[in-house]
Order: structure tokens, then sequence, then C-alpha cells
């Protein structure tokens, strides 16, 4: 049933290793970046919480696009919500970038986006979409 799902029970990162990850109390929000979590992780009074945190393996997402069969190519859409590592993770897949027609992401830098041949199509809401055009 599931023959074209591949599960990696690991965060993408820049690198292969391992951190913590921090999971919000409230809403829902994990992160391997304890500020974005801190920012959201308030009780029903206002209060600061600790986030909950635990050691988790990163891999970068080279690591993943590399065991995607290339005769699956054009891959359509990659969409990475990374909670401020967005670039980061984007730059770790290197050349694999090019496999994919569309990339979503919400910190884009533009200059770079264009450099790697994607092109602005849409922005919603704070997340931006590139279109490949080579």
């Amino acid at each position: 049933m599931f023959d074209r799902l591949i599960v990696f029970p690991a965060a993408v990162s820049d690198t292969e290793g391992f951190a913590h990850l921090h999971h919000a109390k409230h809403h829902g929000s994990s992160a391997l970046d304890s500020r974005w979590v801190k920012e959201a992780n308030l009780d029903v009074f206002g209060e600061r919480l600790e986030p909950e945190q635990r050691s988790v393996r990163t891999l970068p997402l080279s690591f993943v696009l590399e065991r995607l069969p290339t005769s699956l190519d054009p891959l359509h859409h990659l969409k990475i919500d990374a909670e401020g590592l967005d670039g980061k993770v984007l730059l770790s897949a290197g050349d694999h970038l090019a496999r994919f027609v569309i990339v979503t992401l919400e910190q884009p830098d533009d200059a770079w986006m264009e450099r790697q041949g994607f092109h602005p199509e849409k922005q919603q809401r704070g997340v931006f979409s590139y279109r490949n055009e080579r």
C-alpha cells in the first residue's frame, strides 16, 4: 500500500549528527533552535514554560534526496518549514535542489534562489514559492 513511502526517523538539518529537538507544550511547535519554541511556549496565564527537549538524529536534506530514485524526477514540490533553519536546510540539498519544479519556504533569499534558477512564483501568508526555470 505504501510502496512509495520512505521514513527517516530523524530531523532534517544542515548537518548529520545529533541535536536537541525542543517541543512547545501547548502549540505543537517543535524546532532544533530553542528560540523558536520559547516564543510559543506560554501557559494560560502568559507565563513562559521551558520547552521539553530530546536528542534526535539529524540528517542533511541531501541524505534524504539521494535515496529518491531519479526515475521519479522531476520532483514536483519541496516545502521547507524548519522553524528558523529554512536556509540552512535548503543549502544542505546541494545539487539535488535542481530536481524540483517548485520550492516553497518561509525565509527565502531571493538573490540566491535566482542564482539557482528559481524565480518567484507567489507569496501567501509569509510563505514564498519559487519555480525552477532551468
